[in-house]
């Protein structure tokens, strides 16, 4: 039949005796000439199919790419409670309920509350001041150090559930610890991670890291430690596998960042941790699964205030996230010398930093939690906003003649913005605190954010300050004096110093 189709004449039959010859000739070879003459045909198929299939296959991936991953978001919050006493610390969950600390600083309290919310309970133990760190995998005891959230070590307990009498486990000081799914436990020593049996005998050590090791989390699957750790002086998350391998920063340090609570998601596929910003703190969730089902690792915001969580813990099912949410007030008070009593200040709003005017007219100060700045009359009224989110502002101070406010950004920057409002100017970056002003109000004095020799931040102490760098006090000169910024080299290090040795200001 191909033969007889041919598009070349030359190739087909000439006649209908060629093509009766063909046929029996076709009779007599059998089944083996049909096989190979639909082989050829198969074959003249194959490289379009498999063509085909290429195309189709990268058509899907790039779809795949284009199309973004599915995220984890916060659908809803409920509160599950609301008796009005601080809670603080860690908290962990057997799935039916949460255990956490509750009280106040040197006297604090473990409890317990449903999973759906309601009264608290509190967690039975003759433990002075205990600090709650962990679960064991079964739900049979808790780990907690006794001696307060303000020690740097303490001796590891177990105290058994639903009640027991609490027992030391060896000779283990730590700062923080966790289970293995195995029963085994991981805990921290400032510089190292140990490893030791469930009843803390036989620790062994897994990881030196000069930085330190801060508060071991363990994977659901137990091959992997997140830990905090020191970098450029910063909070930073780390990586380490179960055998001390691999160690590697998975979330990076900077100066507006500090660590809350940090937790695994039960499937191990996200870490869920929280950080401080200006404003308070938020959740973040860290994809924990490299490959073809998660193409990057960036972290995803899950909230953005105005409640400000601190620690967490995820639920059993993988679901929900158990946190404890903040929910903070500024009020601005003064001395009344007749009644002495504290009375609200500005109608009671919800602010912090005032700074005045030197005839008290005016005030300026940082609306709170937001941390936006505001300006007014002291009574109250005329108030007018001076910046908007995401600026977040803190350390105010209001021009010697009244018509501008200095403040610092989270990110170490000064601006200085009119009375009236408008665009804020940046007079510098990096800097420790808010700026000084001169009493002529031509100059601010500013001090530069220097890191010193062993990690640490300058500012805290004026002897670092001095012993950081001899170049570090600098002034600005706002805009209208037709001079823009002076270094005062080799001079700002001295400890006497007095205004008279700067005659050149």
């Amino acid at each position: 039949m191909h033969r007889c189709l041919e598009k070349d004449p030359e190739q087909r039959f000439q006649s209908a005796s060629d093509l009766a010859f063909a046929l029996e000739a076709l009779s007599e070879s059998g089944s083996s000439s049909i096989a190979s003459i639909d082989q050829g045909s198969r074959s003249r198929w194959a490289w379009p199919l498999a063509a085909g299939v290429v195309v189709a296959l990268a058509a899907a991936i790039i779809a795949w790419w284009r199309i973004p991953s599915a995220v984890p978001v916060v659908e809803s919050i409920t509160q599950l409670t609301d008796d009005g006493v601080p809670k603080q610390g860690d908290l962990v969950s057997d799935g039916a309920r949460i255990y956490f600390n509750e009280g106040q600083t040197k006297s604090w309290k473990m409890a317990q509350v449903s999973v759906s919310g309601g009264p608290t309970a509190p967690v039975a133990t003759r433990l002075v001041d205990p600090q709650l760190t962990a679960l064991a995998p079964d739900g049979s005891a808790l780990l907690a150090l006794p001696g307060g959230m303000d020690a740097p070590t303490g001796a590891l307990w177990s105290i058994p559930l639903p009640a027991g009498e609490p027992r030391r486990l060896g000779d283990i000081e730590t700062d923080g610890a966790d289970f293995f799914p195995d029963g085994r436990i991981v805990f921290s020593n400032t510089k190292e991670l140990y490893i030791a049996d469930k009843d803390g005998s036989n620790p062994r050590k897994l990881l030196s890291v000069a930085a330190g090791t801060y508060g071991p989390v363990v994977s659901p699957d137990g091959r992997r430690i997140i830990f905090a750790t020191l970098v450029g002086g910063w909070v930073a998350l780390a990586e380490v596998a179960a055998d001390g391998t691999g160690l590697h920063t998975i979330v990076n340090a900077s100066p507006d960042k500090r660590f809350g609570g940090v937790a695994w998601s039960s499937d191990g596929k996200y870490l869920v941790y929280t950080t401080s910003g200006s404003a308070g703190w938020d959740m973040w969730s860290l994809p924990m699964q490299a490959g073809f089902s998660h193409r990057t690792r960036q972290p995803i915001r899950l909230t953005n205030g105005p409640l400000s969580y601190s620690s967490l813990v995820a639920s059993r099912d993988g679901k929900q996230v158990f946190a404890i949410d903040t929910k903070t007030r500024g009020e601005l008070v003064h001395f009344d010398i007749k009644s002495h009593q504290f009375l609200p200040l500005l109608s009671g709003i919800s602010a912090i930093d005032p700074t005045f005017s030197r005839d008290g007219q005016w005030v300026a100060y940082i609306s709170y939690p937001d941390h936006t700045l505001w300006r007014s009359r002291s009574d109250g009224t005329e108030r007018r906003q001076l910046t908007y989110p995401p600026m977040a502002v803190v350390w105010p101070s209001i021009s010697p003649d009244g018509t501008k406010v200095s403040f610092t950004t989270s990110h170490w920057e000064i601006y200085v913005v009119t009375m009236d409002g408008g665009l804020p100017q940046r007079i510098g970056e990096k800097l420790t605190a808010g700026a000084s002003w001169s009493p002529d109000g031509n100059l601010l004095l500013m001090g530069n954010l220097v890191n010193l020799p062993n990690g640490a931040i300058a500012g805290g102490r004026a002897a670092d300050f001095r012993r950081a760098h001899r170049e570090d006090i600098r002034c600005a000169f706002l805009p209208g004096n037709g001079r823009s910024y002076v270094d005062l080299p080799g001079r700002s290090g001295s400890r006497n110093a007095r205004p008279e040795a700067f005659p050149d200001l």
